[in-house]
């Protein structure tokens, strides 16, 4: 069909409009938005080409405006359940000097004068018409007029389980689609960091997701005394040495220096070694390690030919360091050789020597918010079926 613009016609509507102005209000919007979402689709799928590239545009602009237009007043709530009064301030300035220039041009060169009163109308008209079309876009199958031949309406077709599972559909699409919208919304206002959050929630969950242990032994109560500048390696060791082959088990070490004059050996499966966080719990070297030999050292034997494994081992919320009285500042931190599920989670490193962490003949090694100096940072992985210097 052809259609021509006239724009000096005036236009005068013959109706009889009764009930509740705000439930019409409703209404109408709800059955405008649905003609305006149901056209509009058959305009986007003729293409830029057919339609024109402007008036393609602007109907794809009516999609993505009824958010656009909720950023700002998400970003005023957020303001305000945060009391970031300054925020909230920014916000509200915002709305004053731009809707007030909207209303100017939509005021310019008619006979109606602007009011105060407007500016709150606009605005309310304006969230609210978003949040009816987000809305009407999910469910336009649902439709309901009441200015025309009675109250009449239209719902999803079908019955029983048909209705419900378009009627399913709809909700879902309405919840993801707000659900994805306020988490933007708190992304860019600052609240939320998708990738620190992100790997925070896995990480607990994975946490949590982890069997518990059947034991927990406090080292304390088994002669590891803290910061008092006496060998905490022996009593330690032995208290590792002490623990059944089987079961899974976990040593918690106190908060303070726990000086160690003797590196520390793992050979046991499902073993926890948990601090009370970094620079909480510090492990402190007094000797330098040897050749191979580490502050920490986790591996089946004594003997790494042996083709012997070790599962579940987890480091977790401690630091190691050197002390300022040994020989010699060259040592590595942790050894782990021929273990396979193995987690170092919330540690410290930062002190390490020339080679921090060393995994050998390992796999499936989680390292999760693990603090090295990067001066310092040496992973080394070693394979038999691949040369030394990988």
């Amino acid at each position: 069909y052809d259609m021509l613009y006239l724009p000096d016609v005036m236009v005068t509507t013959i109706e009889t409009i009764s009930g509740s102005i705000w439930q019409r209000s409703y209404q109408n919007m709800r059955r405008w938005s649905g003609n305006m979402f149901r056209n509009g689709a058959r305009v986007l799928a003729l293409g830029w080409r057919r339609v024109g590239g402007f008036t393609w545009l602007c109907v794809l602009d009516q999609r993505i405006s009824i958010w656009t237009s909720l950023i700002s007043p998400g970003f005023l709530l957020i303001a305000l359940m945060e009391r970031n009064w300054l925020g909230a301030s920014i916000v509200a300035c915002w709305f004053i000097v731009t809707r007030p220039l909207y209303l100017l041009m939509v005021f310019w060169g008619r006979p109606s004068y602007l009011k105060l009163l407007h500016l709150p109308i606009l605005l309310i008209a304006q969230w609210s018409t978003s949040i009816i079309k987000i809305w009407t876009q999910m469910n336009l199958a649902q439709q309901k007029w009441t200015n025309r031949h009675g109250n009449k309406g239209r719902s999803a077709d079908g019955s029983g389980w048909k209705s419900r599972l378009k009627t399913s559909s709809s909700r879902f699409l309405l919840f993801s689609q707000t659900f994805c919208f306020v988490v933007f919304l708190l992304w860019q206002y600052g609240t939320l960091s998708v990738n620190q959050d992100v790997a925070g929630w896995w990480w607990t969950s994975q946490i949590k997701a982890q069997p518990a242990p059947t034991q927990i032994i406090e080292a304390i109560d088994r002669g590891v005394y803290p910061s008092d500048r006496q060998d905490d390696s022996a009593p330690l060791q032995a208290l590792i040495n002490s623990l059944p082959p089987t079961g899974t088990i976990q040593i918690n070490l106190p908060l303070g220096e726990i000086d160690l004059f003797h590196p520390l050996e793992i050979h046991r499966s499902n073993t926890f070694l948990k601090g009370k966080g970094p620079r909480g719990t510090v492990l402190q070297a007094h000797t330098p390690a040897l050749v191979r030999e580490a502050i920490l050292r986790i591996s089946p034997s004594q003997n790494p030919n042996t083709g012997d494994k070790i599962h579940n081992i987890q480091l977790s919320g401690f630091t190691i360091e050197l002390a300022e009285s040994a020989p010699s500042k060259e040592f590595t931190s942790i050894i782990l050789e021929n273990v396979v599920e193995a987690a170092l989670k919330n540690l410290d490193l930062t002190a390490g020597g020339e080679q921090t962490l060393i995994l050998s003949e390992s796999e499936d090694v989680t390292v999760d918010y693990v603090a090295m100096d990067s001066s310092s940072i040496k992973l080394e992985i070693a394979d038999e079926k691949r040369d030394n210097s990988g």
